[in-house]
């Protein structure tokens, strides 16, 4: 036989025998329980609504000035604790100064006219009274009688009038007072200094609207506002429970219970203003944008962890189980509501098919109430396909 068909058939061969022995390590494998496994366990499943939302403080106060001046004191830093009361800023209060002077000079002037009017009140009752006396002994004429009735008649009236002056000077200089108390900006309530908004030597105009000096929170309770869509608002209760994390830290769980969830999405607000802006004209977009509603609820944060405006990871509890027997959902093929089947690896290696009945799954586990017992061996996939026992089932 020539030595290149001797190599030919040595070749072909190898390649037989190789072949061979891969489909016997197939079978084998198989046989043996050559799969992709994973046991059946205890522990605690929930289902979720997932949905995320924005933290801020549960109070947040714009401090302004109801005031115009210079700001010729800053009395706080940024992150500063503040109690209520406290000193914040201070406006120069000369001109208000000015005023309270001016108007209680003024209300001075008015009552010495007024004790000068009762001196002139006083002699011209008395002047009445004579002339009374005479007229009743036919002494007088009268004519002087009631010449001196009208001259009573209007010292009584200056006095009223001036009463009235008095009156309203007097509300002038607790108008011209309370002007120059607001010169000095005190925390209307306790809490962190957020944001410091106008600066020493700024100077501030409040013809309208207050202008901001600072903006205080109460971070020591901070307010969540979850965005769901409608698909899931009808779900959600007030009173579950909620778990929440940040971004900033995301294995710190928070727990708490949903308060309130608002009966309209934002969106009617954002119509309503847009309304307003273009003078009642409709202003609403063509489009269908997605309908979000806010769940809102409220957290602990003592220690200050929770920062305004941080992003929160929203997990609202729909329904939980402690202690219960869990597989991967993967595993499991459905047949029928809270019915399915699943492959068991026996003791020899082999798969048993099995009946179960299911409970609850977060789509990575399946909890199961009937069928499958802790610490029995559940196949996930046949690694000759690669595919979940779920998944090869409905192709095949």
């Amino acid at each position: 036989m020539p030595k290149k068909l001797k190599a030919f058939v040595f070749t072909v061969a190898v390649l037989v025998i190789l072949a061979g022995a891969y489909v016997a390590f197939r079978s084998r494998g198989t046989e043996q329980g050559s799969f992709v496994t994973a046991p059946a366990y205890r522990g605690d499943i929930t289902t979720i609504i997932a949905a995320s939302g924005s933290i801020e403080p549960i109070r947040l106060v714009s401090v302004g000035a109801q005031v115009s001046g210079r700001v010729v004191g800053l009395h706080v830093q940024l992150g500063q604790q503040v109690t209520e009361g406290q000193r914040i800023a201070e406006i120069d209060s000369m001109p208000q100064m000015n005023a309270v002077q001016r108007n209680q000079a003024a209300l001075n002037a008015l009552q010495a006219q007024r004790e000068r009017a009762k001196v002139v009140l006083k002699q011209t009752e008395s002047a009445f009274r004579r002339q009374g006396d005479i007229v009743a002994g036919k002494a007088g004429t009268r004519q002087d009688y009631e010449a001196a009735e009208a001259a009573y008649g209007i010292a009584q009236t200056d006095i009223a009038a001036l009463d009235a002056q008095i009156e309203g000077a007097t509300v002038n200089v607790r108008n011209a007072r309370t002007e120059l108390t607001y010169t000095q900006i005190t925390a209307p309530i306790g809490g962190t200094v957020v944001a410091i908004v106008t600066k020493q030597g700024q100077t501030v105009i409040s013809s309208q609207i207050a202008p901001t000096i600072v903006r205080l929170a109460d971070l020591g309770t901070m307010s969540v506002k979850a965005r769901v869509s409608e698909a899931d608002i009808g779900r959600l209760k007030p009173g579950m429970s909620v778990l929440l994390s940040t971004l900033a830290q995301p294995n710190r769980r928070y727990e708490t219970t949903l308060k309130t969830i608002d009966p309209a999405p934002d969106q009617i607000a954002i119509e309503a203003n847009a309304s307003t802006q273009a003078g009642g004209a409709n202003a609403s977009s063509t489009e269908n944008p997605a309908v979000y509603f806010n769940a809102r609820f409220e957290i602990a944060n003592a220690d200050g962890a929770l920062k305004p405006l941080m992003t929160a990871l929203v997990s609202f509890i729909l329904e939980e189980a402690k202690d219960a027997v869990l597989v991967p959902a993967a595993a499991v093929e459905r047949t029928g509501p809270r019915q399915g089947r699943l492959r068991i690896l026996g003791q020899d290696g082999r798969p048993e098919e099995r009946s179960v009945r299911t409970g609850l799954s977060n789509g990575a586990q399946l909890q199961v109430l009937e069928g499958v017992a802790p610490g029995e061996v559940v196949i996930i996939a046949d690694p000759r396909d690669g595919a979940s026992f779920a998944n090869s089932r409905k192709r095949s």
